[in-house]
Order: structure tokens, then C-alpha cells, then sequence
């Protein structure tokens, strides 16, 4: 799963009362970058109609030209990777997955601070998905599982067992040995580089959880043994 692809751009904008210039801002946060100099052009791609309609009704109230005013917008960025999930009743499904991806900051004259939210729908992303992308890194946990999929451990907690039937490390562990298994079955491998690909943490943790499950080694297994 490739979450950097296919997925179109869309930015949620806002209005906000300009507590300081942005060169306080990037003092406070190193993580905002300076971008370079706003053009209206460059705005119109960044903002609603809304927020155009009032930037160009204060230009006319104070007598200023169009560019005047943009030349002196300062635009700060920060980079970001989250997936997120919005709820409403409004929404025409019950939950609407997105990755949130930047943040922007426009520093007009007149004290006018506006703020944009840059997110890219992902509609292919799932709890398998995720699992198969992540599945050989095994510091990946059912923490990093639920603030991927934007939730609270206990609401993602929930949210599995009830898709399920299971925990989400039950559901997590079931799926690397269900993968440890096709891979017995159908490569040329060691149980050591099937246990490490996996995600498990030692090969002899990871053969004593497979003959839990499956009742046999994964040498037997590999072998064609049965039970």
C-alpha cells in the first residue's frame, strides 16, 4: 500500500484572529517553513471562495491593489502523516478516512490570519492493508495501528473486536503467522528470515507461537508434515 499515490488533494480552510507574525511562529516551532512569496494565483489553488470573496472585499474598503496585498503575505508550511477519521450523522458514510498531510498559514496585512488544512482521501485503506505494509517492522503495535487509523486505543480496541471477533493483537499476531505459513509453504526460505519478515521478535519465540497455532514446527511445516 502506497499512501503518497492516487489520492487527490483537497484543503479545508479557516479563519483565525492573528496572535503574532510568522516569523514568531517559526521561532516557536521550528517544524513551520517559510514558503515563497504568496501570488494571488498561488492563493486561489489554497483557499475557498468564501475567503477570496472577503481578502478581495478589504482590498476594495481600504483602497489597496490586488498584488499590494499579496506581496505582503507571509505562507508557512508543516509537513505531516496522519490518517484520520471523521464522524458526523451529516456524512453520507458512517466514518470518512483521510491522511491529513500539511498545514498552512497565511499571514495577510490587516492582522488577517487564515489556516488550511491539506488532506488526501484514502479510500483503500484498511486494517489488512495496513497490516501487510507494516508487517516485518516489529516495533508495530496496536498503538501505532489506532493513531493510524486516527482513533483512541479503546475506541480502536472496540472497533476491531467487533469487526472480528478478536483483540487487535490476536488479530495482528494471526495475520503475521498466517503470512509465516504462506511463506513456508511457498518460498525458499529459513524459518529465521520468515520469522524476522514477519515481525517477530526471535526466531524461537516465533516457532513456540506457530506450533500453537498450527500444531506443528515450522520446520515440520515447511517439511509437509501432518499432525
Amino acid at each position: 500500500m502506497d499512501n503518497k499515490l492516487h489520492y487527490a488533494h483537497t484543503f479545508f480552510c479557516g479563519h483565525l484572529a492573528a496572535v503574532g507574525r510568522a516569523s514568531e511562529v517559526q521561532a516557536a516551532d521550528k517544524r513551520w517553513q517559510a514558503e515563497k512569496p504568496l501570488t494571488r494565483e498561488a492563493y486561489e489553488r489554497l483557499s475557498s471562495i468564501y475567503y477570496e470573496s472577503f481578502i478581495d472585499s478589504l482590498m476594495q474598503v481600504d483602497g489597496q491593489t490586488s498584488g499590494a496585498v499579496y506581496a505582503d503575505t507571509a505562507h508557512l508550511t508543516l509537513e505531516t502523516d496522519r490518517l484520520c477519521t471523521l464522524r458526523h450523522p451529516k456524512l453520507p458514510a458512517a466514518e470518512y478516512a483521510f491522511r491529513l498531510c500539511r498545514f498552512h498559514l497565511f499571514f495577510f496585512p490587516y492582522d488577517i490570519c487564515l489556516f488550511a488544512m491539506e488532506i488526501a482521501e484514502e479510500p483503500e485503506t484498511t486494517l489488512d492493508t495496513l497490516i501487510e505494509s507494516q508487517m516485518k517492522t516489529q516495533s508495530f503495535s496496536v498503538d501505532v495501528m489506532a493513531e493510524k487509523f486516527g482513533m483512541s486505543r479503546t475506541s480502536f480496541y472496540n472497533k476491531v473486536r467487533g469487526l472480528t471477533g478478536c483483540t487487535p493483537n490476536d488479530y495482528l499476531r494471526d495475520k503475521r503467522l498466517e503470512r509465516a505459513a504462506e511463506m513456508l509453504r511457498t518460498e525458499n526460505v529459513t524459518v529465521s528470515e520468515v520469522s524476522y519478515e514477519t515481525g517477530f521478535s526471535t526466531p524461537q519465540y516465533f516457532a513456540t507461537i506457530f506450533k500453537k497455532k498450527f500444531g506443528l514446527s515450522p520446520t515440520d511445516y515447511q517439511r509437509g508434515k501432518e499432525i
